[in-house]
């Protein structure tokens, strides 16, 4: 019956999802179909296509990780006319349509930004804690 429904759905992103979808305990439908040895689901021609489709990326990931920083492109593009620190500042939107991309640059700046978030919360902190006791001690 389930093998009869995948080779009824025509949209892999659809199938993919399906697939992706997790119970209560967090184990996807392939993770079950693994442990309970479905081999008939595991082999079906989609299923293998959705396996392929997440195992490898849809994105080209065979670029660096410091190709996307912008201390890396200042050192590596050494022409006067190209200023790449002031095309990319923070404020800036910035083009990357060109640029292969790193498999895991957005766990990574995920990541870094909820630090650098968190960093800030401590850093703020911490100056109001040590202002307060500098402006106790100057005002005895």
């Amino acid at each position: 019956m389930i093998i009869e429904y995948i080779e009824s759905v025509d949209d892999e992103n659809f199938l993919t999802k399906i697939m992706l979808e997790t119970d209560y305990s967090g184990r996807d439908s392939l993770q079950i179909a693994v442990e309970l040895e479905v081999l008939d689901l595991i082999q079906a021609p989609k299923v293998e296509a959705v396996i392929k489709r997440i195992l490898n990326s849809d994105y080209d990931t065979s670029g660096s990780f410091f190709e996307m920083s912008t201390p890396y492109q200042i050192i590596e593009q050494q022409t006067a006319e190209n200023d790449v620190e002031n095309r990319c500042r923070f404020y800036k939107k910035r083009d990357i349509e060109g640029m292969p991309q790193y498999d895991s640059n957005f766990n990574i700046f995920q990541r870094s930004m909820n630090s650098r978030i968190k960093g800030m919360i401590i850093i703020s902190m911490l100056f109001v804690i040590i202002s307060v006791f500098y402006y106790n001690q100057v005002i005895e």
